[in-house]
């Protein structure tokens, strides 16, 4: 487990400004500078230089969970496989834990657009379909992971598409951790290697999502339908 001040250097070094991108943003504003003036450009040239800054940082945010989140994963015993699965596909998240493989496709809140919500989907589908032949003898769980539960713009989309590409019905299922219960919407389809949604509800007080009750609840949900006993705890270290 990452200590305190382990943690913040890392965010710090992830998500702090460096002189090469204040160089980078000087350079856009000289080629570009009707980004930021002009008659239809409500804001000033200030405000939209202040809103680069703090966007750039969202991003990075976005790519400092992923890195994190994976050294738990690791922490917890399970084998990071390669990110890249095609030349043109990378996953979030990607691990093995015995014969199962585990795709995880995480994002900060699910807010997208109606396009980028159409696109972030079918991505998750590609990204399962290549899974399932480059690792044929195992047997793939694919998840969608928002981190923050307080936005579920598109719960429903999603869940409609894997429900009718899967054929399956939709049902909720409850995960204890501990004194801790948590309700996720997962996929209850025909066939064992499908993809699934998980996205947890508002915590109650205390209450803390994190990549071992995710795993948890994919073993589950993979459990079921192989018709075997779920394991409770997280990876077995070597």
């Amino acid at each position: 487990m990452k200590n305190y001040d382990d943690f913040t250097r890392e965010l710090n070094g992830k998500i702090k400004s460096d002189d090469e991108f204040y160089y980078e943003l000087l350079i856009t504003v000289i080629k570009n500078p009707r980004r930021y003036t002009g008659i239809f450009r409500v804001s000033n040239a200030r405000t939209k230089l202040i809103q680069n800054v703090t966007q750039s940082r969202e991003i990075k945010f976005g790519d400092f969970m992923e890195d994190i989140v994976t050294w738990y994963i690791a922490d917890m015993g399970c084998e990071n496989l390669d990110k890249r699965i095609t030349p043109d596909l990378e996953a979030d998240q990607l691990f093995a834990d015995g014969n199962t493989v585990y795709l995880i496709e995480q994002k900060i809140r699910d807010d997208h657009d109606s396009t980028k919500k159409r696109g972030q989907y079918d991505n998750f589908r590609r990204k399962y379909a290549a899974l399932r032949e480059l690792y044929p003898g195992h047997d793939v769980t694919a998840v969608m992971w928002f981190i923050d539960d307080s936005l579920r713009k598109n719960r429903k989309y999603y869940a409609e598409r894997a429900e009718f590409e899967c054929c399956g019905t939709w049902r909720f299922t409850s995960c204890t951790a501990g004194s801790c219960s948590r309700r996720f919407s997962l996929g209850q389809m025909s066939g064992r290697n499908c993809a699934g949604i998980s996205g947890a509800t508002r915590p109650s007080a205390g209450m803390r999502l994190s990549p071992s009750r995710i795993l948890t609840q994919a073993r589950r949900f993979s459990a079921h339908y192989a018709g075997s006993r779920p394991k409770t705890g997280g990876c077995t270290r070597g």
